[in-house]
């Protein structure tokens, strides 16, 4: 299951991706609340991975003195 998390004043925008941690399955909400994983069977434990999305830092203008 993957949610995107836009971007705030204080937190820049980022992914956060839950997988099953046996065997890195995408899951979904309904796979979560079940507590074992649909592909391989195992109880589930949550493997998440996270991406944070960077934006260039605007450069200013210097005056000359």
């Amino acid at each position: 299951m993957k949610t995107i998390i836009e971007a705030t004043d204080t937190d820049p925008k980022h992914e956060v991706e839950l997988l099953c941690g046996a065997c890195s399955y995408d899951l979904d909400e309904s796979e979560i609340a079940s507590d074992t994983c649909a592909n391989c069977g195992t109880k589930l434990n949550l493997k998440q991975n996270t991406a944070i999305h960077v934006t260039s830092i605007p450069l200013f203008a210097t005056a000359e003195i």
